[in-house]
């Protein structure tokens, strides 16, 4: 289990809202939960704040503030990776580095 680091530019405000983020790392698998939060989405990227290097589509958070991501690439197992979760404007509001397959 991991917390994710809160962005800078959203301030304690959304920290509040956001709540506890885990992640659950399982091969090229991870899941995330963020607890009390909605209308959120996550999404994997070689690069934190680069959109172009975006590993999938965005995933909207489900009910329960999970949600599952894959690397489809297994030529990226072992490459340094970030999770980020979107608002609902695709803006940045927390991420985690982490190691695909890791």
């Amino acid at each position: 289990m991991a917390q994710l680091d809160t962005n800078e530019r959203t301030g304690t405000e959304q920290s509040a809202q956001l709540g506890t983020v885990f992640l659950f790392a399982n091969g090229l698998r991870c899941r995330v939960l963020v607890e009390g939060a909605s209308g959120l989405s996550v999404v994997l990227r070689t690069q934190v704040g680069n959109v172009d290097s975006t590993l999938d589509q965005p995933r909207r958070l489900d009910d329960d503030g999970t949600v599952s991501l894959l690397a489809a690439d297994d030529e990226l197992e072992g490459a340094t990776a970030a999770i980020v979760v979107l608002d609902a404007n695709g803006d940045m509001v927390a991420r985690r580095s982490t190691i695909v397959g890791g």
